[in-house]
Parts: C-alpha cells; sequence; structure tokens
C-alpha cells in the first residue's frame, strides 16, 4: 500500500487488510467495497497500520478503528489520524470491547450513542419458517402471494447474473428513489464472483419482482446486503425475505444491518423480531 495520509479508493485486493470475519456489517469488506464511493472511503497508512477512513455528503471525516494489538501503538497511530485529519477524531463503529479500548485510551473521548447504525440480528430459522405467532402476519402476506401470483424463485449462479442484472434494473426503475443504493449494488453485481456473495430473484409470470444478495459474514452468521422488491405485489418483500433466509440454512443467525434512522424501515426491521441487536457508539477523540 501507498505511505501517504491523503489515501487511496478501496480496491478488490485490499481483503486482507481488513478484519477476517468480523460480525460487524459496517466492517464486511463487500459492504465497505460496494459503498466505497458512495461514502468516499479512502484506504491510507499511518506507521504502517492500513486505515479507512470516509464521509458522506457534507458530514465530518471519521474513520473505522485501526486493527493493532497493541495500545500504545494504537494511541501513537490515532494520533498521527487526529493530525492528519483533525480533531476531534471521529471513530465509528465501536462494539463494546472496542469502545472500553477507546476510553482507556481517551478517557475523556466524547461517546454518542449510533442507534441508527445498530445492526439487526435474527435467528436463521426464524426467518426461514416464520413459525408462531409472532409470524402469523407475515405468514398470511406469503400465503396471499402464494395464491395470487403464479411465481418462481431462482437461486441466483454466475451464468444467471445478466437475470440478476435485469432485475436491480427493473426494479431500480419502479422505485428510482436511491441512485446512490442502486450504484452500490452495481459494485457488487460488476464483482459478483470475486466478493463471493449470494442472491435470489423472485419472478412472477416471468417479471422479476425482488431480489436479494448476502453472504455468509462469519463462522454462524449471514449477512444480508441488499433486498429489493415491488410492493404492487403484494407479499412480494415478505417472500423473497423467506426465501433468501433459506439459502444459509447453515448459518444460525441472519444480520440485516442498520435501519438508517428511517422510521419505516426501523418499523420493518423490528417486525421480525430481531434476537439481538448489534450495538455501536461513535466516539470524539
Amino acid at each position: 500500500m501507498q505511505a501517504t495520509l491523503t489515501g487511496r479508493e478501496v480496491m478488490l485486493s485490499d481483503k486482507q487488510y481488513f478484519p477476517k470475519r468480523s460480525p460487524i456489517s459496517f466492517e464486511n469488506f463487500t459492504n465497505i467495497y460496494m459503498w466505497r464511493k458512495v461514502m468516499n472511503y479512502r484506504l491510507l497508512t499511518v506507521k504502517g497500520v492500513p486505515c479507512l477512513t470516509g464521509h458522506y455528503g457534507n458530514h465530518p471525516t471519521f474513520c473505522f478503528l485501526p486493527d493493532v494489538a497493541e495500545d500504545e501503538m494504537l494511541r501513537a497511530v490515532l494520533e498521527e489520524l487526529r493530525r492528519a485529519i483533525g480533531s476531534p477524531l471521529l471513530l465509528r463503529p465501536l462494539d463494546a470491547e472496542k469502545l472500553e479500548r477507546v476510553m482507556r485510551l481517551y478517557p475523556d473521548a466524547e461517546i454518542i450513542e449510533a442507534r441508527s447504525m445498530h445492526d439487526y440480528i435474527y435467528l436463521q430459522s426464524d426467518l426461514s419458517t416464520l413459525i408462531g405467532n409472532r409470524f402469523h402476519q407475515k405468514r398470511n402476506h406469503i400465503n396471499n402471494f402464494e395464491k395470487k401470483y403464479n411465481w418462481e424463485y431462482v437461486s441466483v449462479t454466475p451464468d444467471q447474473l445478466p437475470l440478476l442484472r435485469e432485475t436491480a434494473a427493473h426494479l431500480f426503475a419502479v422505485d428510482g428513489r436511491l441512485p446512490d443504493e442502486y450504484e452500490a449494488i452495481l459494485e457488487i453485481l460488476d464483482h459478483f464472483e470475486e466478493l463471493k456473495v449470494k442472491a435470489g430473484v423472485l419472478l412472477v409470470e416471468g417479471t422479476p419482482v425482488a431480489y436479494s444478495i448476502g453472504e455468509v459474514m462469519c463462522d454462524d452468521t449471514a449477512l444480508i446486503h441488499i433486498e429489493k422488491a415491488d410492493r404492487s405485489y403484494d407479499g412480494a418483500y415478505s417472500m423473497i425475505n423467506k426465501l433468501f433466509a433459506g439459502e444459509f440454512a447453515d448459518c444460525t443467525y441472519i444480520n440485516r444491518e442498520e435501519d438508517m434512522g428511517i422510521p419505516g424501515l426501523r418499523k420493518a426491521k423490528t417486525s421480525y423480531h430481531p434476537v439481538r441487536m448489534g450495538e455501536y457508539s461513535i466516539a470524539k477523540v
């Protein structure tokens, strides 16, 4: 890596510099790679340590906590980042362990709870079966979908990538509200095999109405990167959610990422009854 504090764009070959199989969705390499342009992620080297910074729009630059074993070295790296980026330095996302370490180094740090960044984590068996009274309404949506439509589910293989591209383009044309997200989706589609992701497409009479993309992120947990459906097809979201969850039968949990503070998204993710939340904070040091 080039030793510079100006940094450079993240590349596929940089996967080696990121935490291996982290349970934090923000630290997942596919997540970082797909959003690298939208989030202006830059990879730089400080005292030989790879560091990742980012900023969205006019928001302040933030930094992921560098992966350094020794506290003394970590503090030296953070001090260099503070001089280069500015003080206070924003560190995010910090789980309980990372937060404790930062507080040990910077007892006077300002800590901000980042509720909108919390990961929603579910039992795979809950999402793939929807058994129990809690999921009665979800099962009704699926039953209505199955009765109303002549549907087919396709587990995407590399030779079916054109179908996945067609589906993503079609649903963006239907919705069209989030061009930044569509740009990130195209990053996954362009490197589907290299990123080792899975995808599923839901068709009605041959027309794509929903799709989802995800991967196994750590030993017992899958991560859902993208889920999109045409809302004019009643139950399409419930259907793709259930079917794609079945792709991860070897996992105990499914992480469906954060809600970004969007009320409707928070309501939808809560309605699937997460078994726990991945709780993260921001530290100003």
